[in-house]
């Protein structure tokens, strides 16, 4: 099966802790971008930070952003999920938490997904999601994020797949953690990179787990498939 792209996470999987993006892994990418292979960058992360970053770094697929809420390719995007409930479970959760319930700096960007910085305990978060049904905590390891139920980064990549011409068994995906599960089970082959957050449910999805963590583990996983 010919491999037309890559389609990766970014915090934890392009980057190293503490140093920002891996000079491996721009590396890496400028590699696969050379040989006419683009790469998708998924994320949490909002829309505009994904755009800086893969003008910067060279990317030339889709971005999927806000775990899979909001897609975007030359100029044409695509909304996976509404903001309503979200924004409802956002003003009872501060109404029962009060200044503890922070949001992130980043929500400010988001049109799907409302994330929110660790100050309160995930168990505490539940109790008030019990009302909102319709409504998911991830935990991406840097912020919590409460997002629609049908939304994830695998769907993200079926409509980036499509907006790009391809199919997603056309697509390997990388990630390193829980959140990334659906992104590697919508892939035609999926890699975790080696990381003490990489989830057994990650790594048992996994066609490839590296042995080097983070941007080393990225750059070790294309250079074995590319």
């Amino acid at each position: 099966m010919e491999l037309k792209a890559l389609a990766t996470d970014v915090d934890g999987t392009i980057t190293s802790k503490g140093a920002g993006i891996s000079v491996e892994a721009i590396q890496a990418i400028r590699h696969l971008e050379d040989m006419g292979v683009p790469v998708i960058l998924a994320s949490a992360r909002p829309f505009p930070i994904l755009n800086i970053l893969r003008e910067y770094i060279g990317c030339t697929g889709a971005v999927v952003c806000e775990n899979g809420g909001h897609v975007e390719h030359k100029g044409e995007a695509r909304i996976l999920g509404d903001r309503g409930d979200g924004l409802r479970f956002l003003a009872a959760l501060k109404e029962a938490h009060g200044g503890l319930a922070e949001e992130a700096w980043t929500n400010a960007y988001n049109i799907v997904d409302v994330a929110l910085e660790r100050t309160i305990p995930p168990v505490d978060i539940r109790k008030i999601l019990e009302g909102y049904p319709s409504l998911k905590l991830l935990d991406s390891g840097f912020y919590y994020h409460v997002l629609p139920a049908t939304v994830d980064k695998g769907r993200g990549l079926q409509a980036a797949a499509e907006m790009m011409g391809i199919e997603t068994r056309q697509v390997v995906a990388i990630g390193d953690s829980q959140v990334d599960l659906e992104l590697l089970e919508a892939a035609g082959h999926g890699v975790a990179v080696a990381d003490a957050d990489a989830s057994d449910d990650l790594k048992a999805v996994a066609d490839l787990v590296t042995e080097e963590p983070d941007g080393k583990g990225f750059s070790e996983a294309v250079m074995s498939l590319f």
